[in-house]
């Protein structure tokens, strides 16, 4: 069996998948937390859980609010590299559709290398 994703993989891990999407990024290793910023816009907090080692991801709204949920599945996810690639999809592009395509194209022309 692998050995369990840290939170210091998961930055990695974050970082490879978003590229010049990701910034802000903070890090809270005793907690295993995380939290970035995705597209100069999203605020999302990934957490991971100290007995299970399950993933938790949301979009923070607000102090008091968040989105747990992205086209109707939660983003709890098991300690999994590849189910964490395939949720990191599902995250991306429900990030992308709430932004306008004339945001995006100014986004990627100023960021991308």
């Amino acid at each position: 069996m692998d050995k369990p994703i840290s939170i210091n993989d998961l930055y990695v891990i974050l970082q490879n998948y978003f590229g010049y999407k990701f910034t802000s990024p903070k890090i809270n290793v005793e907690k295993e937390e995380l939290s970035f910023v995705l597209y100069d816009t999203f605020v999302i907090k990934c957490i991971i859980e100290e007995r299970t080692h399950t993933i938790g991801m949301g979009i923070i709204v607000n102090s008091e609010h968040k989105v747990l949920n992205v086209f109707g599945e939660r983003l709890i996810i098991d300690n999994d590299r590849e189910q964490l690639n395939i949720y990191l999809g599902k995250l991306d592009n429900y990030c992308k559709l709430k932004l306008p395509d004339k945001f995006l194209e100014a986004f990627e022309e100023a960021y991308k290398e």
